[in-house]
């Protein structure tokens, strides 16, 4: 069984939220704690709006 954690950090643009994620990111592996840094305009983002998934929503065909 995966004993995972999830982080998200959230706030106003310019308040210092890629600069919070790097710093618990690199706190986790300085500490030999395995994890993945996803910052807001990485490609791999899971929660990326831009995705053809989420494209197809908004879309104005019909299915």
């Amino acid at each position: 069984m995966m004993n995972s954690r999830l982080i998200i950090v959230d706030g106003m643009p310019g308040s210092g939220k890629s600069t919070t994620a790097s710093f618990i990111s690199d706190s986790l592996t300085a500490l030999h704690i395995k994890n993945k840094l996803f910052l807001e305009t990485s490609p791999h983002n899971p929660l990326f709006i831009n995705t053809p998934a989420i494209d197809s929503l908004s879309s104005d065909e019909e299915l």
